[in-house]
């Protein structure tokens, strides 16, 4: 008669998990950065258009900021 545990230790869980985590936080990190030059592309290309241009956007300058975090800021 054989006798089998379920209760064995897992000596390479901890390390894959490890692994497992530096990876992902570094795709989420290169997306955040992404996303922050997109954005600061956004307001380069606003900042760059003449007032008439901005007014027929219906925007001020000093509203581009608002204007391209509008999914973040809630004012």
């Amino acid at each position: 008669m054989s006798v089998q545990s379920t209760n064995a230790p897992i000596y390479f869980g901890g390390f894959t998990a490890a692994i497992s985590s530096f990876f992902v936080n570094m795709i989420e990190n290169s997306a955040m950065a992404r996303s922050a030059e997109v954005r600061s592309e956004q307001i380069a290309a606003l900042n760059a258009k003449s007032d008439e241009e901005l007014a027929a956007m219906r925007l001020n300058r000093s509203d581009i900021a608002l204007h391209v975090f509008r999914d973040r800021l809630y004012i």
